[in-house]
C-alpha cells in the first residue's frame, strides 16, 4: 500500500540489506522468503522498514514501545482479537499493570466496563456497567477502561440498522474526557464497526484460520497482509501476542500476572443472581425497556430471566406500581 512515506521507508531498507536477510533467514522458510521479501518492500515499506528495524529488541523493549504508545497518545482504541481461552483478558491486564509501572509524569485511573470480576488493580467503585457514569479527567491524567466483552457494549448492529451509530457519537466524547479504551472481541465482526475505525492499538491472539477464512466473520483491512503473514500460529502457546500500532508490527510473549486465576478468567461463566440484580438495576435507571433487559442479561451472563422476575425486581426496588410487560 502507497503512502507519503512509502519511497523513504524503501530508501531505509535499500541501506540494510544485511538486516533484511537475518530476518527472513531466522523467520521465514526458504520457499516464502521470495513472498515475504514482497510483502515487506514492495506491498508494505513502512510496515516492513518498521519490522526489520525492530525484529531483534529484547521482549522488555518491545513491550515499553506498547505501553508508550499507550501513555502518550491522545486518543487510543485498543482491541485485542482472538479465540476463547486464549488469554485476551490477561494481555490486556498485563499492559494496563506495566503502564501503571512506568508511571512518571501521568497519573492512569485504570476502570472497568461491563466486567463481572474485579482485577486488583481496579478500585471497587471504578467498575462501571455503562459509559455514562464514568468521570472524566483533565490534564496529562487519563483513564485506561478496560473492557471485557466490547461486542457485548458496542455490537455491531443497534435494532434494524445496518451498523450501530453509538461508538461514533462516544469516540470524540472519550477523547475529550481523557478516556483510553482497551477492550477484547472474539470476532471482529460481531463489534461495532466504528470500533475498529477508530482502532489504533490491535493484539492478536491465536485464531482459528477456519474462522479468518470464512467471507464475512472477520473484517476485512484490520490487519495488513504483512501482519497476516505474522499472526500467532500454535494455539497451544497462549502467551504469544501480535501487536500492532503505527505501523509496528511486534511479536511479543505475556507472562501471567501472579494474582492471575482460572476463575478470573471465566468470569462470565457463573455470575450470581446479586450480581444480575445489579445490573438489572443499572439498566433499569439508565431507561432500558424490560424486554432489552432479558435480552442484554441472556447475552452477557448466559443466563435466562424472564420478564416478569425483572418487573417483580424493578417494582420492589424502586418501589413503582406495576409494570406492564
Amino acid at each position: 500500500m502507497e503512502t507519503l512515506t512509502s519511497n523513504s521507508s524503501r530508501a531505509w531498507l535499500d541501506k540494510h540489506p544485511l538486516k533484511i536477510e537475518r530476518y527472513v533467514r531466522r523467520h521465514h522458510k526458504v520457499q516464502d522468503r521470495a513472498f515475504v521479501l514482497d510483502l515487506i518492500y514492495n506491498q508494505y515499506p513502512d510496515e516492513g522498514m518498521r519490522l526489520i528495524e525492530n525484529f531483534d529488541l529484547t521482549n522488555d523493549e518491545k513491550i515499553l514501545l506498547v505501553c508508550r504508545w499507550i501513555i502518550e497518545s491522545e486518543q487510543l482504541t485498543g482491541v485485542i482479537f482472538g479465540d476463547q481461552r486464549m488469554g485476551k483478558d490477561v494481555t490486556i491486564c498485563f499492559f494496563i499493570m506495566r503502564c501503571l509501572e512506568l508511571l512518571r509524569y501521568y497519573f492512569i485511573r485504570p476502570v472497568t466496563l461491563g466486567n463481572i470480576k474485579k482485577p486488583p488493580f481496579v478500585n471497587k467503585k471504578d467498575m462501571y456497567f455503562g459509559y455514562d457514569n464514568i468521570p472524566p479527567m483533565k490534564g496529562h491524567d487519563f483513564i485506561i477502561v478496560y473492557c471485557s466483552e466490547l461486542e457485548v457494549q458496542y455490537p455491531s448492529r443497534e435494532g434494524g440498522s445496518t451498523e450501530n451509530k453509538s461508538f461514533s457519537i462516544l469516540e470524540g466524547t472519550m477523547a475529550q474526557n481523557h478516556h483510553k479504551l482497551l477492550g477484547a472481541v472474539k470476532l471482529a465482526a460481531k463489534v461495532d464497526l466504528n470500533v475498529l475505525r477508530s482502532c489504533n492499538l490491535k493484539f492478536f491472539k491465536f485464531m482459528s484460520p477456519d474462522k479468518l477464512n470464512v467471507e464475512g466473520i472477520e473484517r476485512d483491512g484490520v490487519l495488513s497482509g504483512l501482519g497476516s503473514l505474522l499472526l500467532p500460529a500454535d494455539r497451544n502457546n497462549k502467551s504469544e501476542v501480535l501487536v500492532a500500532f503505527d505501523n509496528y508490527l511486534l511479536k511479543i510473549n505475556v507472562p501471567l500476572p501472579d494474582w492471575w486465576s482460572q476463575e478470573y478468567s471465566e468470569m462470565f461463566s457463573d455470575i450470581s443472581m446479586s450480581k444480575i440484580d445489579e445490573y438489572i438495576d443499572w439498566a433499569f435507571s439508565n431507561d432500558y425497556k424490560i424486554p432489552q433487559i432479558v435480552l442484554a442479561v441472556k447475552q452477557k451472563f448466559r443466563k435466562q430471566i424472564t420478564k416478569q422476575y425483572v418487573a417483580e425486581r424493578v417494582e420492589a426496588e424502586y418501589s413503582v406500581s406495576k409494570i406492564k410487560i
